[in-house]
């Protein structure tokens, strides 16, 4: 099974808490400006909740833990044609999970940290190649959340 993660510390005054009301609604990437289409009437902090990311993955979200400000989510299957998405999961990859938390950041910095982590199987693609497409969005997405100030 193939992994990557990425995370950083984020240099702003938002404290942990607040950085999490800004991305804890799992259907919605405003922050990262990424379209995404709602799936059903669940609240995007249930879990079950489903949303359609820039018209690709088909995503479900398995875990919410407020307290915690973590949220983990699954890739079950795509609901339109996306370049951008076709290029770096399917069809070459299943069981794609990634995990979402936002921690303080470490001991003498201010901010927050986020990380974003993601693990798959790759099925198709040969060394780091599904490493270096997954990490390339995670590092995308994660500069994006960190750059709400």
């Amino acid at each position: 099974m193939g992994k990557t993660e990425w995370a950083l510390t984020v240099p702003s005054t938002l404290s942990p808490e607040d950085l999490w009301n800004r991305i804890k609604d799992f259907h919605s990437l405003m922050w990262a400006n990424v379209p995404v289409e709602k799936v059903g009437e669940i609240s995007g902090t249930t879990v079950g909740a489903e949303r359609i990311v820039a018209g690709g993955p088909h995503e479900t979200l398995r875990e919410f833990d407020d307290e915690a400000r973590r949220f983990v989510y699954t890739i079950d299957g795509f609901g339109g044609k996306n370049d951008v998405f076709e290029i770096i999961c399917p069809p070459f990859t299943t069981d794609y999970k990634g995990v979402v938390q936002i921690l303080p950041a470490e001991e003498g910095s201010t901010g927050c940290r986020i990380s974003w982590s993601a693990s798959w199987k790759n099925v198709k693609l040969e060394g780091d190649e599904v490493y270096d497409r997954v990490n390339s969005v995670l590092a995308g997405a994660t500069q994006a959340a960190a750059a709400l100030n």
